[in-house]
């Protein structure tokens, strides 16, 4: 007896689940820091046990995710042997940039292999009610939508993300609540008593969880049985606190959540939730109830979604009020019964009811580029969302929102002009923000060769942009029309604002052209232009360059100067191109040189150097390229020089003294 009294004084204790919860926190935030994960074997053997388009997750004693073409081929449960022909999985090297490689961590990835030559030696059984499932959606004509909502596979849909409504398509609390409450009526019906029937629907619950292993659902499940544990048994304590304990336990569990965006998601926005219902919740009136919850829901997930994509719909809220009763109560019932019942009719209405509902009502111009917040803005935020949730004071709600206007404008206060060469691999991009985000040039916009499946501009160049806060490019400046400088320019001007279009005035190659016709299908003004003065309050930029027939010496040169700080950002040009342009130009003891040509043996004469003088150098390059650049020659008339290859992002902060920053 005094066991058990000891054990609830222990379990109603607050102040346990806090403590819990920064251990669980400290020891996470070493794990993650401290930890190696190596894998030396040269031939493995697994089990898959995930599936995506190109590629599959392996367990063996470590994870793996495998690069293979024929990733259609295997089934859930599939034993393959292979060799460990190991591949660098990609990595962010860009500042406030998604980063697959920290994604792999958290499904506990660390090893990538690429290869076709897979061997199948055996089947594990555990996965034999997966595979069912999952060979039984594959015969529906809608089985994205039965994926989604049975299996808990992730739909990909841009209208919906932009929406803000895409979370209603992973099973959340919602789902697994309503889920439960069926099978615990169905289940009651035969047993007659509630406490039985709740054990085996729990025993369900947890089993296709484990099925499923997502997180939302693991949360759901563990939160839906814990609080029934605690009215049965009396346990005096919060909701919330249940749900601290469930995040502790899962943290330590896995460290790597803590570079999850689907764990903020789901914990972050039900904490409040659940705290804005344990003070004031009217059990009458869904529709009211329904708004209430939706508002703190929007509220609580705004900074995660701003914090790792940069924008928001400001209409999500309403659109969230329209679809969480269709997609809860009327989608998701269906999809369950399409798949127990093999008939999809009533689930195939629904879903073309759903989608000309997103249609008609979709309206990208509430779109609005936040940025990402400042840390510190966010703490603010949730502290003021915190006593809002107890107290329900408009006054609260007014601050929260003062807040988040304070966060749309964050560019006012950086009074100061910065620079940011990308690090994209053997190409060229430059971000030029003058104080306060008042004008935006973007010097060249990078291109990959051969590597058409990663669009540079859709993943890196447009997303800074926005993390940035900044929702416009007032010059988009194309130094030349060579792939590495300038392939994404078609992509940028036909999926960001871009007012104004500057190219060199040679020959016009096909690429030029095709920038050209881009420019005019989307109504910007372009110009090719040589010997240029563009000038912007006290920022001249200066563009000194001579037409040329080589598309290399025919890059524009542009030298910036503003207050005491200058700057030369010089393309691909060659030695004769600089030496014009020192004999022609007064320009030295510069404050950053862009160094052309990726620092060739091209570019870069000895005399150009010594007359330009310049306190810092930047090099745009790739690790290990096959042109071997910069050339070593080079770097050694650098006094210095900042590469990409070696320090991701480099960031030039023009204040009273230069300040730079590199990612790594």
């Amino acid at each position: 007896m005094l066991l058990i009294t000891t054990l609830r004084i222990i379990l109603q204790s607050k102040k346990v689940y806090i403590i819990i919860f920064i251990i669980a926190l400290s020891y996470s935030y070493a794990y993650v820091k401290y930890k190696e994960n190596n894998f030396n074997e040269q031939y493995i053997v697994g089990v898959v046990y995930g599936i995506n388009e190109n590629s599959v997750y392996v367990r063996s004693n470590r994870n793996f995710i495998l690069y293979t073409g024929d990733s259609y081929k295997f089934s859930y449960g599939d034993i393959i042997y292979f060799e460990n022909n190991k591949v660098d999985i990609r990595k962010n090297s860009n500042f406030n940039l998604f980063c697959y490689k920290n994604y792999l961590k958290t499904k506990k990835i660390f090893n990538a292999v690429r290869t076709d030559n897979i061997i199948k030696i055996g089947y594990d059984n555990k996965y034999f009610i997966k595979n069912k499932m999952y060979k039984r959606a594959n015969n529906f004509k809608n089985e994205d939508f039965i994926k989604t909502f049975v299996l808990g596979k992730n739909i990909s849909n841009n209208t919906y993300n932009k929406m803000g409504i895409s979370h209603l398509f992973s099973i959340s609390g919602m789902h697994i609540s309503l889920f439960a409450l069926i099978l615990f009526h169905l289940t009651n019906k035969f047993i007659k008593r509630s406490f039985a029937s709740f054990l085996i629907v729990s025993f369900f619950l947890i089993i296709y969880s484990l099925l499923l292993m997502k997180l939302s659902v693991i949360r759901s499940v563990l939160l839906l049985i814990l609080v029934y544990f605690k009215k049965t048994f009396k346990i005096n304590i919060d909701n919330v606190f249940i749900l601290i304990f469930i995040a502790s336990i899962l943290l330590i569990n896995n460290p790597y959540l803590l570079f999850s965006v689907s764990f903020y998601y789901s914990f972050i926005t039900t904490f409040f939730i659940v705290l804005y219902c344990s003070n004031n919740f009217t059990k009458k009136y869904y529709t009211y109830n329904l708004i209430k919850v939706s508002l703190v829901a929007t509220l609580a997930s705004f900074p995660i979604t701003i914090y790792f994509f940069f924008e928001y719909n400001v209409l999500s809220y309403l659109y969230n009020l329209v679809f969480i009763p269709f997609v809860s109560f009327l989608l998701y019932p269906a999809a369950i019964i399409s798949f127990i019942i093999k008939n999809e009719f009533i689930l195939s209405f629904l879903i073309s009811t759903f989608n000309n509902l997103v249609d008609f009502l979709n309206n990208e111009n509430y779109i609005l580029i936040f940025g990402r917040p400042n840390l510190f803005l966010v703490f603010m935020y949730y502290c003021l969302l915190f006593f809002y949730c107890i107290n329900k004071k408009f006054k609260t709600l007014i601050l929260v929102i003062t807040i988040v206007f304070i966060m749309k404008n964050t560019n006012y206060f950086k009074n100061y002009a910065r620079l940011y060469m990308y690090d994209i691999g053997f190409s060229e991009s430059i971000l030029f923000v003058m104080p306060k985000a008042n004008q935006v040039l973007l010097f060249d916009t990078g291109g990959h060769f051969y590597d058409n499946e990663y669009n540079l501009s859709n993943h890196i160049i447009i997303p800074f942009i926005k993390s940035l806060g900044i929702s416009k490019i007032d010059f988009l400046i194309i130094s030349h029309g060579h792939i590495d400088h300038a392939k994404e320019a078609p992509n940028i001007i036909s999926n960001f604002n871009v007012s104004t279009v500057f190219l060199n005035s040679g020959v016009n190659n096909y690429l030029e052209e095709k920038i050209i016709k881009t420019a005019k299908e989307n109504n910007v003004y372009y110009k090719n232009i040589s010997k240029y003065n563009l000038k912007i309050n006290n920022y001249n930029f200066n563009f000194i360059n001579e037409v040329h027939k080589d598309e290399n010496e025919d890059s524009l040169v542009c030298y910036i100067t503003f207050d005491d700080k200058s700057v030369l950002l010089t393309g691909d040009i060659y030695k004769k191109q600089e030496e014009k342009i020192i004999d022609n130009y007064n320009i030295n003891n510069i404050d950053v040189l862009k160094v052309a040509h990726h620092g060739s043996m091209t570019s870069s004469s000895k005399t150009f150097l010594k007359k330009v003088n310049s306190k810092a150098n930047l090099i745009s390059s790739s690790k290990n390229n096959l042109y071997n650049l910069p050339n070593e020659e080079i770097l050694k008339k650098l006094n210095n020089y900042y590469i990409t290859s070696e320090k991701g992002m480099i960031l030039v902060k023009f204040k009273e003294k230069i300040e730079i920053v590199t990612f790594y």
